[in-house]
């Protein structure tokens, strides 16, 4: 149960990276978050270096000279700040050390076969413990993966579905038992480069557009939830998000506003 606890969490602290009609703003040629900043050119390659959740910063990006994300910072709500560690061999992501107070909390690494898509994953603890293993299978636009716990039993399963462009229609994700279900669903895509660059999971949950239509369904044994959003973008003139406003499909309320910054590809 501890382990599929872990999962969970984990599913949900990715799934933030996922999630998005343009609108009018002020225009500040020297405001980086401007749509109209000066700096910014029809056609620039950008990577996102920052984005903040009503004013406070959520996530900060680093990078390597071949625009790879090497380190992620998150924010907590509760004033922690997890760091993630990523190491490539070639183009291909193989491990993520995630730290916490300056101290190793999980690592997963990844097993490549013959292609660019792992075949098989590790979910480790902070004592370099195994805790869960992944497979992954691949057919037409359906990634699965599946966990099992340290006895080889199955802990969950999850199915990631794209449309034909490569974005992300439909990601569901069932316990055990059918002990719970997550199912998220994505649409109504802009035709804008993807916010969060050089996505390190790009076999399963990677994007090329922004959505702006975004739903999540959770049930269990203590009940259920359901959230549904619309993203209205504002963009730069190289044409990525650089503010989003997320509102409530059913009652038009404001819930937040997130802001995106971003540098230049090297």
């Amino acid at each position: 149960m501890k382990t599929m606890i872990n999962k969970t969490i984990w599913l949900l602290f990715i799934a933030v990276a996922l999630v998005s009609c343009s609108k009018d703003d002020d225009c500040d040629p020297e405001d980086e978050n401007s749509p109209c900043y000066a700096g910014v050119g029809s056609g620039d390659r950008l990577l996102l270096t920052e984005e903040k959740t009503n004013g406070k910063t959520e996530m900060r990006f680093e990078y390597n000279a071949k625009n790879q994300v090497v380190v992620r910072h998150i924010y907590g709500i509760d004033g922690t700040v997890v760091t993630e560690n990523f190491t490539y061999n070639g183009n291909k992501m193989i491990k993520i050390e995630r730290k916490s107070g300056g101290q190793s909390t999980m690592t997963e690494e990844y097993t490549y076969g013959s292609g660019d898509k792992p075949t098989s994953g590790v979910l480790k603890n902070g004592k370099n413990e195994t805790i869960a293993t992944m497979t992954y299978n691949y057919s037409g636009r359906n990634v699965t993966e599946t966990s099992f716990d340290t006895e080889g039993n199955q802990v969950n399963i999850s199915t990631y579905t794209s449309d034909e462009k490569g974005n992300p229609i439909k990601w569901e994700t069932v316990g055990a038992y059918n002990s719970f279900t997550m199912t998220h669903i994505l649409g109504d895509y802009d035709d804008k480069p993807y916010r969060y660059t050089s996505y390190p999971w790009a076999w399963k949950l990677s994007s090329v557009n922004n959505a702006r239509s975004y739903s999540l369904t959770t049930s269990g044994v203590g009940g259920g939830t359901t959230t549904n959003d619309n993203w209205v973008f504002s963009y730069n003139t190289a044409g990525y998000p650089v503010k989003a406003e997320v509102y409530d499909k059913n009652t038009k309320v404001l819930k937040e506003t997130r802001v995106f910054t971003y540098k230049k590809a090297s």
